[in-house]
C-alpha cells in the first residue's frame, strides 16, 4: 500500500518562501540578495522539515504548548535557524547599510 504524500501548510509556505527568495536573487543579482537568499533557504528548509505547530494554531496555544515543552527542537535545528537569520541580516546590511 502506497503511503499518501502529505503536503502541509508549513511545507507549502516554506516552498513559497524559498521560491520568492530565489526569484529575488535571480532578478536582482547582488551579493546582498544572494546572502539573503541563502539565509531564507536555510530557514525555509528548517520550517518545512522540523516538527512544530501548524500555522492555523492560535498564538496563545502555541505559547502554552511551548512552555510545557511539547516543541523541543534539536541543537542542529537551532543552529540552522541562527545561521539563516544571520545570513539574512548580513544580506540586508550588504544591500542597504554598507553604502551609507
Amino acid at each position: 500500500m502506497a503511503k499518501r504524500l502529505s503536503v502541509g501548510k508549513r511545507r507549502l509556505g516554506a516552498a513559497l518562501g524559498a521560491s520568492l527568495s530565489i526569484f529575488v536573487a535571480i532578478m536582482i543579482p547582488t551579493t546582498g540578495n544572494l546572502w539573503s537568499m541563502c539565509g531564507m533557504l536555510l530557514l525555509c528548509w528548517n520550517i518545512a522539515f522540523t516538527p512544530g505547530p501548524s500555522i492555523a494554531t492560535p498564538l496563545g496555544e502555541v505559547y502554552e504548548r511551548a512552555r510545557a515543552g511539547s516543541f523541543r527542537t534539536s541543537t542542529t535545528s537551532k543552529l540552522v535557524s541562527l545561521a539563516g537569520m544571520l545570513l539574512i541580516i548580513v544580506g540586508t546590511y550588504d544591500t542597504y547599510g554598507a553604502g551609507w
